[in-house]
């Protein structure tokens, strides 16, 4: 059995995860991930034959299934078949041969924070950076810049916390951070820019997108207080500009913010987890950054932070 701690929160797991963090201990509040046959895989294949295989805008769909508060289900296409249930087990059915590296990825970026929010956990989407032993998390929509941003700041001295989400809680009346797990993504025309031996580079897919995975040093469980959220936007203005953002506006960007909001829809607000947003929008500095579409302009936003 491996053991490991991902987002603060100690994992057991009869399947290899090379990306996170190993632990020796055993640890109070823990998830279970287990590879057996599961009772309801002919249900939700009947369930997944019956399904649409699209989205709305036409784009293929990576995974079907039922997303709910005690038990979910779904059929991720060539990985496998999942059961998440009451926040502490996963269990994994294998329905094709797939690297390690990459069931992993699913594990940690689909699985686990279902669980987690199954226990109604806040994951919010975004880099973590470390400034001045304050996480600084960069968030936006796919395409806005977050990635290229948040690698700017790591080269000048910024301090890695997580690659792509964070759980937030509060603890003695303010926001802590905690990152999920210590590898960093780089697209596959990045790669060269940040890496002088790509080569020696985990190449993972990430969500239909090829990218490429590198294990950083920083101890990424490290509980410490989330001062600022960043959102960018990619719009047609002509220049950067940043705002900050007040009042009932911040519980609004927050939500917009949280990981896989979907499935915190699908699942439903409960008053904890609308209380906790609450709470950690009041103690944190929230900043949007405006920067020109198709345009090169990351010293220009690094500057305005």
């Amino acid at each position: 059995m491996y053991k490991y701690s991902v987002y603060g929160i100690g994992i057991e797991s009869q399947i290899e995860l090379p990306s996170a963090s190993e632990i020796s201990q055993d640890t109070e509040n823990k998830i279970q991930i287990i590879e057996n046959e599961i009772e309801e895989y002919n249900e939700i294949q009947e369930y997944i034959i019956n399904s649409p295989k699209e989205d709305e805008a036409g784009n293929p769909l990576w995974y079907t299934g039922k997303i709910r508060k005690d038990v979910s289900l779904f059929d991720i296409k060539n990985v496998g078949f999942f059961k998440v249930e009451y926040g502490n087990k996963i269990f994994y059915k294998k329905t094709c041969n797939i690297e390690k590296y990459n069931l992993e990825q699913w594990i940690l970026n689909m699985c686990v924070p279902i669980a987690m929010m199954q226990n109604d956990e806040i994951i919010l989407h975004g880099s973590g950076l470390l400034t001045d032993s304050h996480t600084m998390l960069i968030s936006g929509r796919s395409g806005s810049g977050k990635s290229t941003l948040a690698n700017a700041l790591i080269d000048l001295g910024l301090g890695f916390v997580s690659d792509d989400s964070v759980k937030v809680e509060i603890k003695d009346g303010s926001p802590y951070a905690t990152g999920s797990y210590p590898l960093r993504k780089l697209c596959s025309d990045t790669v060269d820019w940040y890496a002088k031996n790509p080569e020696n580079m985990i190449e993972i897919n990430d969500g239909g997108r090829q990218k490429f995975a590198l294990k950083m040093k920083e101890d990424t469980q490290k509980k410490n207080k989330f001062k600022s959220l960043v959102i960018l936007e990619a719009s047609d203005c002509e220049s950067v500009n940043i705002r900050e953002v007040k009042g009932t506006q911040k519980i609004n960007y927050l939500i917009e913010c949280l990981y896989k909001k979907d499935s915190y829809y699908e699942m439903g607000f409960s008053s904890r987890i609308l209380k906790t947003c609450l709470l950690i929008a009041a103690g944190l500095e929230m900043y949007v950054i405006e920067r020109p579409k198709n345009k090169m302009t990351v010293m220009e936003q690094i500057q305005c932070l």
